[in-house]
C-alpha cells in the first residue's frame, strides 16, 4: 500500500513537472522492508537531531535548513514541516487529509512524502537534522513508529533527505 502510494506521489509529481515546464528532474528512492526487519533509515531521532513535538495535524514554523537549496528553479533556505508527511517551501502545507491539488498555488512547492492524517502519539515526532560538511550538507527530516490517525495498527517510518549542491 504504501509504495502504491508513493508511485501515485511520483506520477503527480511528474505530471505536475511536465504541465509547469520545469528543467529539474525529479528523483526519490522508495525501499519496502518486511515487518519486524531493520529500518534502512538513518532514523535521526537516535543520532543528534531536533524533536519538533508537533500535536495532531500541527505545521512547524520556518526550520532554517543550512544551506540554499533550490526546488523547481526557486531558491529555498528554509522549510515548514507538517506532522502529516509533508515539507512546504512557500509555507505550511498541512497534509492532513483528503489529498491536496498540486496545482494550487502553495503545494506547488512542498515534497509530499506521505500526505496522511498521521497522529503522534506521545512522541516528539517528527524530527529533523543538518549533518555534513559545507557544499556536501543534508537535511533529513524523520518521521518515525507514526499511525495513521483512528488506526494505531499499522505504524510509519520515512525520512525525506534534501542534499547541498545536488539539490
Amino acid at each position: 500500500m504504501l509504495l502504491k502510494c508513493f508511485r501515485i506521489i511520483s506520477a503527480l509529481l511528474v505530471g505536475l513537472v511536465l504541465q509547469q515546464g520545469f528543467a529539474q528532474s525529479v528523483d526519490y528512492t522508495v525501499t519496502q522492508t518486511p515487518v519486524g526487519a531493520p529500518l534502512p533509515l538513518e532514523n535521526i531521532k537516535q543520532n543528534q537531531s531536533n524533536a519538533l513535538n508537533l500535536g495532531d495535524d500541527m505545521i512547524s514554523g520556518p526550520v532554517n535548513l543550512g544551506f540554499t537549496f533550490t526546488f523547481y528553479g526557486q531558491e529555498f533556505s528554509s522549510t515548514y514541516i507538517s506532522n502529516n508527511g509533508v515539507i512546504g517551501f512557500q509555507g505550511a502545507i498541512n497534509g492532513c487529509c483528503n489529498g491536496y491539488d498540486l496545482n494550487l498555488s502553495g503545494n506547488n512547492y512542498g515534497i509530499f512524502a506521505l500526505q496522511t492524517d498521521l497522529y503522534n502519539i506521545n512522541t516528539s515526532n517528527p524530527y529533523f537534522r543538518l549533518s555534513g560538511t559545507e557544499g556536501s550538507r543534508e537535511f533529513t527530516v524523520g518521521w518515525y513508529d507514526m499511525p495513521i490517525f483512528a488506526d494505531s495498527n499499522y505504524r510509519n517510518n520515512f525520512e525525506i533527505t534534501l542534499y547541498e549542491g545536488s539539490n
